[in-house]
């Protein structure tokens, strides 16, 4: 795949899943940077502190849903409270194995949320989105 310009950010509680994806991503697109995280504080932190403030490229970020003290939801709570400008250099995409309709439905509804993914990542829906966003870019 043709050198990909967005970096990624993976916010989820279980560290087997985002080895599975910082592996994907590697083979996917080489020479993007990852960051990974299982605490959702650190990676809030990071957004504001290390990444959107000094207005960095296009960040692309698989949330999950389900997570021990800060959901998903909430995270996505406080990512609204970002400024427009933040957010635009975000595309976030729900990658979760929750089974809930409701889920589904609330990613549908929220602006913020580009698509909803069930788990696992796989190298066919990461080239979908990279060609997607590349056409945005």
């Amino acid at each position: 795949m043709d050198k990909y310009t967005a970096n990624f950010m993976i916010i989820d509680d279980d560290p087997i899943n985002n080895l599975i994806c910082t592996k994907v991503i590697e083979m996917t697109c080489p020479g993007t940077t990852v960051y990974s995280f299982t605490d959702t504080r650190e990676a809030l932190s990071l957004l504001i502190s290390d990444y959107l403030e000094r207005g960095s490229k296009l960040l692309t970020v698989f949330l999950d849903i389900n997570m021990p003290l800060m959901n998903g939801w909430e995270v996505l709570d406080r990512i609204n409270e970002y400024s427009d400008q933040m957010k635009s250099q975000m595309k976030i995409y729900v990658l979760s194995s929750s089974i809930y309709h409701d889920d589904k439905d609330r990613s549908s509804r929220e602006p913020l949320i580009a698509d909803f993914i069930s788990k696992p990542l796989t190298q066919s829906i990461l080239r979908e989105i990279v060609v997607a966003e590349q056409m945005l870019l």
